[in-house]
């Protein structure tokens, strides 16, 4: 759901056949994730940052290559989600 102000009122926006869906890269490296089911998106994320993109909902399979480490996944995407990426070398070094 979106929220819109005109007018000092806010107006709350649902679409219903659209999902949003955060990409959180905790990695060093910048990152490019691949969405391909209904149509192929790709989301650019630079490191330490969030970006997001708004798909149809339905079954993807997400891909991307976080610091020379393959991520891939498939998923039925029904309602807005959040995604985090990270290294190997930044997820041990804690």
């Amino acid at each position: 759901m979106k929220n819109f102000i005109i007018d000092r009122f806010v107006i709350k926006i649902t679409y219903k056949n659209k999902i949003y869906v955060s990409v959180n890269n905790i990695s060093q490296c910048d990152i490019v994730v691949e969405f391909k089911g209904k149509g192929s998106h790709s989301l650019s994320v630079s490191p330490k940052s969030r970006n997001f993109i708004m798909l149809e909902k339905g079954s993807y399979t997400i891909s991307s290559d976080v610091c020379g480490a393959e991520y891939s996944s498939m998923k039925t995407l029904v309602k807005d989600m959040e995604i985090s990426l990270t290294d190997w070398f930044n997820m041990n070094s804690k």
